[in-house]
């Protein structure tokens, strides 16, 4: 039984394909800064996200962070994308995980602000996805990206 469960869950993660993202500090915050709630906000993005991957990161990132704060104002985490690429699912496919054909890579920004609006650090996220047994999905990318902002978020300002 515990075999069965084993291949199926590898089957699903092989199948999905597996995302990494790495967070980039631009401006480590400047002052010591703690609070137990969060507010996000979309700000202006100059590349073409689709609506659907928007509110797909946003719900993610929301998530992650409702496990450490509560919703409210307090500290404030403004977030735009600076890069957006879903690459090409059948490229991924067909290279099998070799090499970067077809990688899809998005890269967000975030900035920092305490509850009166001002600045306390900026940070960047990148995510990559580049496999999966039907490509993987960019998904994958916005999940690990929304992973990463919300674990630099509790570590610094939780």
């Amino acid at each position: 039984m515990q075999f069965m469960r084993f291949t199926a869950l590898l089957f699903i993660s092989i199948l999905a394909g597996c995302g990494t993202a790495r967070v980039i500090i631009d401006e480590p915050p400047a002052r010591n800064y703690s609070s137990d709630t969060i507010q996000t906000k979309k700000t202006y993005t100059t590349v073409g996200v689709p609506t659907k991957m928007l509110n797909h990161f946003d719900e993610r990132l929301n998530k992650e962070l409702a496990k450490s704060f509560t919703s409210g104002k307090g500290l404030l985490l403004e977030y735009r994308f600076l890069s957006f690429d879903e690459g090409d699912r059948t490229k991924r496919y067909l290279s099998g995980g070799f090499g970067d054909w077809g990688t899809a890579s998005i890269l967000i920004e975030a900035v920092f602000k305490d509850s009166k609006g001002n600045f306390l650090g900026k940070i960047r996220t990148d995510g990559r996805i580049s496999s999966g047994i039907i490509g993987g999905s960019v998904k994958s990318a916005l999940d690990q990206a929304a992973k990463e902002l919300g674990e630099y978020a509790k570590l610094t300002f939780r």
